[in-house]
């Protein structure tokens, strides 16, 4: 009886969450696009029996944090940046979609890639570093806030923006700025992927793991669909 009873102990304490109560501080931009990241993430981790707070920065500094370790890791980047921030492991399964769409006031122009916005000044957010990229040589006014972006387009400060088009469509809403459109189609549709300080190395094969049962039970998706019914 007793033996059968530390067994039933044993098995109980293994179905349990592998982590306990660990708890982790991930860094992220203030976008919806981070919003709806952190809600799967967040769901991932308790899976595992793990807290997340998200704490959100601008772009850049949120990539430098990372990277020092001063938090456990980035909600959300394309994929790449561990070449640059070589601190950064990248979980390999992705945990949202950014469309990265045109939005202008006035100007109109047939979007066939990024060479299309070459004659045109480019609004973007600093710390985006794959807009950043490929638009190296353009006539860009890169600023901190997405906020900032649509102010100065409403001001004729800009011809475009470039950025997603979950972030550009809520910070409208936000400013209630009227008169902006999108051009399509999108320029590119990119998957981002969670980062773990390379500290935190132990938690990427359990999180990959759990992120992949979410994708393919359907429910990552599933969450993306419910944020942007919410926020629109």
């Amino acid at each position: 009886m007793k033996t059968a009873l530390v067994t039933l102990l044993t098995l109980l304490v293994m179905a349990g969450p592998i982590y306990g109560q660990q708890s982790l501080v991930l860094s992220s931009t203030r976008n919806q696009l981070a919003v709806v990241s952190g809600k799967v993430l967040s769901e991932a981790y308790q899976r595992l029996g793990i807290k997340v707070h998200i704490d959100a920065f601008p772009a850049g500094r949120s990539l430098i944090m990372s990277n020092n370790g001063d938090v456990d890791g980035e909600v959300y980047r394309v994929k790449g940046i561990e070449k640059t921030y070589e601190n950064l492991v990248m979980v390999p399964v992705a945990v949202n979609q950014v469309e990265v769409v045109v939005f202008t006031k006035g100007v109109t122009f047939s979007v066939t890639g990024w060479d299309s916005l070459k004659p045109y000044t480019i609004g973007i957010r600093r710390g985006s570093t794959f807009i950043e990229k490929k638009t190296i040589g353009m006539k860009v006014k890169p600023v901190t806030k997405i906020e900032q972006l649509f102010l100065m387009l409403d001001l004729g400060r800009n011809d475009v923006i470039v950025t997603s088009r979950l972030a550009g469509l809520m910070a409208m809403k936000e400013l209630n700025i009227k008169g902006v459109h999108i051009l399509e189609p999108s320029i590119v549709t990119k998957n981002v992927y969670h980062y773990l300080h390379k500290k935190n190395s132990h938690l990427l094969s359990d999180i990959s793991r759990v992120l992949q049962d979410m994708e393919n039970e359907g429910r990552i998706k599933e969450i993306r669909m419910q944020a942007i019914s919410e926020l629109f």
